[in-house]
């Protein structure tokens, strides 16, 4: 009979992986934890891409801008830019770089936005510049993917 062979040696422990931001519209390289997160973007304390300062400035400068806006804009364009700036899961959205660097939003969240932010309808028209849409739709079909979401 053949002597018996040693047991394998334990697996190392398994590495944390590491989630990259989208640098630069993301002010952070690596996702960490940011347990002072401004209540805005709390969700994303656990991992976050952006920092309390940050989150904080723009509270200060960039939402409250949205307040001499339709009082229904504050939340969906809170949560827009919040995920623009913490979420570490951005690096696999599909970004917009002609259009300022924003990421496609979901479809569902683009129909919303378009009403709250945009037009008191979504069959309404919204212009921007020198572009117009039609509506939600023609909106949506532009900025909008059902992927990633």
């Amino acid at each position: 009979m053949l002597p018996r062979a040693p047991p394998f040696p334990a697996l190392p422990p398994t590495p944390p992986q590491v989630q990259l931001c989208n640098a630069p519209n993301q002010k952070l390289t690596v996702s960490t934890p940011q347990p002072d997160l401004h209540f805005v973007c709390g969700q994303f304390k656990e991992r976050a891409c952006c920092t309390a300062q940050r989150t904080y400035d723009m509270v200060t400068f960039e939402l409250n801008a949205y307040m001499d806006y339709k009082p229904t804009c504050w939340a969906p364009e809170a949560a827009r830019k919040c995920a623009i700036e913490c979420d570490p899961d951005a690096v696999t959205w599909d970004w917009l770089d002609f259009v300022g660097g924003d990421p496609y939003l979901c479809r569902p969240f683009c129909e919303s936005y378009y009403v709250a932010c945009l037009a008191d309808a979504a069959d309404l028209p919204y212009t921007q510049g020198f572009k117009s849409y039609a509506n939600s739709s023609a909106y949506c079909d532009e900025r909008a993917r059902d992927t990633n979401c």
